[in-house]
This record gives structure tokens, sequence and C-alpha cells, in this order.
């Protein structure tokens, strides 16, 4: 995922985040997610994982056997939005 997310312009900064590169801003400093509309797309992977794009939020099913499953089967993993 690491040699991905490079190719498509990020760089990882912690095990489980990565940041667009060339964004070295104040708000490179927040770690947490937060749940505010309009401050930006953030796109989350992997079970219970939110993401937010155009202000609305998304959140993967919190089960991994349904998780896994929606995967294999090239669904989307997303349970609430």
């Amino acid at each position: 995922m690491k040699n991905t997310a490079a190719d498509l312009g990020f760089e990882q900064t912690r095990w489980h985040t990565f940041l667009r590169k060339g964004t070295d801003t104040p708000t490179r400093a927040v770690r947490r997610f937060r749940d505010i509309a309009g401050h930006g797309n953030q796109l989350s992977m992997g079970v219970s994982a939110r993401s937010r794009l155009n202000g609305t939020v998304y959140r993967n099913h919190i089960k991994y056997q349904v998780y896994l499953e929606r995967m294999r089967k090239r669904q989307s993993p997303v349970e609430q939005s």
C-alpha cells in the first residue's frame, strides 16, 4: 500500500496515515479524524474506517468478517454515510 500511495502522490507519516506530498501546513499536525463539514477530504481504509468526501462522512462496516466478505465480493465496505 505504501508504494501505491507514493505513486498517487502521498507520503506515509505514521503507520496508518498518509498525506499528500507538499502539504506541510499547520493542519498536518492534526492527527485525529474530526467530523467537520467542509474541513477537506479524507480517505480512510480498513474495518470501521471513516472517510470524508465533499462534506459527507462514510464509515466502513465495524465487523471484520462483514468487511472482509464485502471486499472479497468487490462490494463497497461502507455501512453508514
